[in-house]
């Protein structure tokens, strides 16, 4: 699986990091590496992988890539683009990027 091989090469980096520190394996609580990945399923696997290898890890969620501001303000240009009569997506981009207009 991509989880295992990525938790793989996270585990390697970890050990190789803490054997030129002076840390052992017994050390679970360094935060000097971050493990970024595309989906939610796929954290969790390597959370799982990297958890069985020994190394403590903390998942720390961002907001999800449909949540971002400039996503939904894309969406929201379509939408209106599709049906200029939809007033949800041009009270969302009206003054998007600001040009201090008033509604």
């Amino acid at each position: 699986k991509e989880a295992e091989a990525i938790a793989d090469w996270v585990a390697s980096r970890y050990y190789r990091s803490a054997n030129k520190e002076g840390k052992g394996k017994e050390d679970d609580h360094d935060k000097d590496i971050a493990v970024l990945y595309r989906t939610r399923n796929q954290g969790k696997h390597i959370e799982k992988s990297l958890r069985m290898r020994g190394i403590y890890c903390q998942n720390l969620q961002a907001i999800g890539l449909s949540d971002r501001a400039e996503v939904k303000d894309v969406l929201s240009y379509l939408r209106l683009v599709a049906n200029v009569e939809d007033r949800a997506a041009l009270e969302r981009i009206y003054n998007v990027p600001r040009r201090s207009l008033g509604l």
